[in-house]
């Protein structure tokens, strides 16, 4: 979505809010690249307790730190699903 003011005139027309919720705290990360040939996954993941809706994401990129992928998925409940150990 571009900024234009089309765009927020049709979100205004439909009662949309475009002001998003403030962050309460920003960390900027510099990684490195993933070397030559190899693909680079970072992942994160957020919950506000158990139980709870629980959601993660993840991104894709090579070496020139170019991003080719990525994805993000809601779990509807933490306590539901099987660890991570369990799972391997």
């Amino acid at each position: 979505m571009t900024n234009d003011i089309k765009e927020f005139a049709i979100l205004k027309h439909f009662n949309i809010d475009i002001h998003p919720i403030k962050a309460n705290n920003i960390t900027i990360i510099n990684g490195r690249p993933p070397p030559m040939g190899m693909i680079k996954c970072n992942v994160d993941g957020v919950a506000r307790g158990a139980p709870s809706p629980t959601a993660y994401a993840s991104i894709f990129h090579v070496n020139t730190n170019d991003l080719i992928g990525g994805f993000t998925a809601l779990i509807d409940n933490l306590v539901k699903h099987m660890p991570l150990e369990q799972s391997l």
